[in-house]
């Protein structure tokens, strides 16, 4: 008898949940490259559910879902935040529930180490956050990094109705 898994993946749905991290970006870069390799699929289906986690993990689900040849259509539900959130708005097709919690903000770093660490630690902080504004600007309705630091990259956490998110240009449905 197949394991839920086994269904799932040979229908071409991908659940992504909990804390972004190494692991788990791997996990679903791999699932995608598996999805990729069957003639089978029309579409992948990435649900989402999560409050985020580590960018770089995020940007390489972000890079496989660009790369897909076949089209990935995401879902948010639950909570669909930070990271999590940027990966929703790469989807081809952009869907949250109507009781879907979205958060958006600019991420959060800690530099430790000798001065020269820290400088160079923060040269890839102004990188990964340049990363982000260009992501937003591809994927959004907003077009400059100006409005998105008064709107959706603010210094703190920018919670947002599903109908706000489809305003923005970060959604293309909700689903009720």
């Amino acid at each position: 008898m197949a394991t839920v898994d086994e269904i799932i993946h040979d229908k071409g749905v991908i659940f992504l949940g909990g804390e972004i991290d190494d692991v788990k970006a791997e996990n679903v870069c791999k699932q995608i490259i598996a999805m990729n390799s069957t003639e089978k699929l029309k579409k992948i289906e990435l649900i989402i559910n999560s409050g985020g986690g580590h960018i770089s993990p995020g940007f390489s689900i972000i890079n496989m879902i660009e790369w897909s040849r076949i089209p990935v259509y995401t879902i948010g539900l639950g909570l669909t935040a930070s990271a999590a959130l940027m990966i929703l708005m790469t989807g081809k097709k952009r869907t949250i529930t109507a009781r879907t919690s979205i958060c958006s903000h600019r991420h959060s770093w800690q530099l430790k180490g000798s001065h020269a660490q820290i400088l160079a630690e923060n040269e890839e902080n102004k990188m990964l956050f340049d990363k982000v504004v260009k992501h937003y600007i591809k994927y959004s309705k907003i077009k400059t990094e100006k409005e998105l630091k008064k709107t959706l990259l603010k210094e703190v956490d920018v919670y947002l109705t599903p109908n706000k998110a489809l305003k923005y240009g970060l959604v293309d449905k909700i689903m009720y």
